[in-house]
């Protein structure tokens, strides 16, 4: 139990000097650093391995989901204010198809191609000037 302390109490005054010969002036020498560590050498394969961490994948490069979903919101309510109830009717079929009651639950993989769908909707029933 004695040996093992005095190695730990050992072990401390090696890394107070590394860490006292570090911070000081070049001046200051460094002799019973290098003694010290002379004493025992480390080596690279004493020191443990760098972890490096895998990348974060990179968000998919694909249409911008805000706007979309802002796109169909602004559809929804001009299909909701129209005078033909065949598009509401088939906008609302289109919601059950989707298994959502609102726009604004669909979820982030179904939102392009719902866009499209109630895009196609609209051309099929308005006149619209892009």
């Amino acid at each position: 139990m004695f040996e093992r302390l005095l190695a730990l109490f050992e072990r401390f005054v090696v890394a107070h000097e590394a860490l006292a010969f570090g911070t000081s002036s070049p001046k200051a020498g460094g002799g019973a650093v290098k003694a010290a560590t002379s004493e025992k050498e480390v080596t690279a394969a004493d020191t443990p391995a760098k972890k490096t961490r895998g990348k974060k994948e990179t968000a998919k490069a694909g249409p911008d989901l805000a706007s979309l979903r802002a796109k169909i919101k602004e559809m929804a309510a001009a299909i909701a204010n129209g005078e033909d109830d065949e598009c509401a009717d088939k906008f609302d079929d289109l919601l059950e198809d989707y298994n959502v009651r609102t726009v604004t639950k669909l979820t982030d993989d179904d939102v392009e191609e719902f866009h499209d769908e109630v895009k196609a909707l609209i051309d099929e029933y308005y006149d619209v000037a892009e």
